[in-house]
Parts: C-alpha cells; structure tokens; sequence
C-alpha cells in the first residue's frame, strides 16, 4: 500500500492572523474610544480597552447598551438621522460632536468618527470615539482672553464692541436710549510706582467689583486697558437714568479701598 500525505502551506494564513493580533492589540490599548455595534439592532458587539476604560462599564455591560444610551442629548431618530448618509453610501464616515455618558453618570465632551461595514455579517458600524475635553477647555480659554479681561475679569475692549453694536440695534426698534461713560483714576500712575504693581492690580480688581455694583445685569462694565474703564448702559428709557447711575458710581468711590493694609482714595 502506498500513502499519499498532502501538506498545506498555512503560514501565509499564520502571517495574516498574527497581523489581525497585533491590530487588535494596537486598537485596545488605544486612548481612543472603539466601538463595533450592529447595523440593525445597534447594540455593541465589540469595544476596545480604552472604551472600557473611559466609561466604567465591563464588556458584557456594553453588550447590552447600544451608542444611543451614552448619548443623552440624541433619540434613536437623530442618531439614525446621522448615520443615514453612510447607510444610502453617500458617505463613507460622519464625523460629529456630542457629549457621553459614564456609568457614574458624569458627562464628557467626544469627537465621534463612524464608519458603515456592511458586508460583515451582520452589517456593523464601527465608531472611533476621541474624548476633546482638553480640547474644549483650551477653546474656551482661547475665546475667554480674547473677549474678557485678564486681569478683572470683565469684558474687553472687542466684547465691549459687540454688546455695543447689538444695544444699538435693540435701542434703534424700541426707540430707547443707549449711554456710554469713561472713567480713568486719578493719581494711578502713583499708586504702581509707590506701592508696585501688585497693590496696583488689586485695586483694579476692586474697583471692577465696585463698578459691577452699580448697574444691571444687561448692562456692560469693561476695562479698555491700565486705569481705563467704561460704562455701557443699555435700554436706558431717559437721561435721568444715566445721571443716577454716574452718581451711585461717585458715591461708591467716596470709601477708601483696603488693599495689602494701604487705604487709598
């Protein structure tokens, strides 16, 4: 009897799983959030370490949530409304921003990228998930120094613009009146070169603090630079009014400030 052994060269098959191995290894050691959810029901199939990770929650407890429970701002409705595009193939990824949800409860700013497999069995989306809230923080200090004071934290010269530009427009449809005041204090200059400029930039925070006591919330306090401020007063029904609110600004510099043990006047 003869045998006849037949070998079949698998390691072009063992290369391309040790590749999958190692992608899957990259993948869920990644910071970013991965998601694999099913096209029809959306629950998850699959996530990766950093999901896990960042939401609290075990694999089996993804496994019953689906994208739409960490999203507390969507319905079923708008998260297919997204995803719409790339089930018609108009699109091969939407890229969208929306806030998640951990299992503690807590909320975080996500860049989400979704992208649609649909020759898997069953079709799946697969979701790439950043979480931007460093990135939302630096935006918001970025938009905080260009509108806002560093110093007093009241609005600048380019907000101060703006709320101008609107008062005007609201003043011109309800026939009203808009004002502008500029204060300046006097003998500053002394304070910064006698007492240095700490005790100076104390005094400009004080006086910002006083200045916000003497108008409404609608109305605008902004410092234009050193000891430069103005007053914008906004929906002002008579010139009385404005006369009152200069007043009440004399009387609040009549008491000394305290500053680092100092009285100044």
């Amino acid at each position: 009897p003869i045998s006849v052994v037949s070998f079949l060269d698998i390691s072009e098959r063992r290369r391309t799983e040790d590749l999958v191995a190692r992608l899957g290894r990259i993948l869920d050691h990644s910071s970013n959030e991965i998601y694999v959810f099913c096209a029809e029901s959306l629950r998850f199939l699959q996530t990766n370490e950093g999901a896990r990770r960042n939401l609290g929650y075990s694999l089996e407890e993804l496994k019953g949530l689906t994208p739409i429970d960490l999203k507390p701002e969507m319905t079923r409705e708008t998260f297919e409304a997204l995803l719409a595009p790339l089930r018609q193939g108009v699109q091969d990824t939407v890229v969208f921003e929306t806030m998640h949800r951990r299992k503690d409860g807590s909320l975080y700013p996500v860049e989400a990228r979704v992208h649609y497999s649909p020759m898997e069995t069953p079709p799946v989306f697969v979701a790439v998930i950043q979480d931007i809230s460093e990135r939302r923080h630096t935006e918001k200090q970025l938009s905080y120094l260009a509108y806002y004071d560093h110093l007093t934290g009241l609005p600048n010269r380019a907000l101060l613009r703006d709320r101008l530009k609107q008062a005007l427009l609201d003043a011109d449809r309800s026939e009203r009146l808009v004002a502008v005041m500029f204060l300046d204090l006097d003998r500053f200059k002394n304070i910064n070169d006698s007492l240095g400029h700490a005790v100076g930039d104390a005094l400009l925070k004080a006086v910002g603090e006083r200045l916000r006591g003497c108008v409404r919330s609608g109305d605008t306090i902004a410092r234009l630079g050193g000891d430069e401020f103005t007053v914008a007063l906004a929906d002002v029904a008579h010139v009385d009014h404005v006369t009152r609110i200069a007043q009440k600004i004399m009387e609040q510099f009549v008491s000394p400030f305290q500053i680092d043990g100092h009285e100044l006047y």
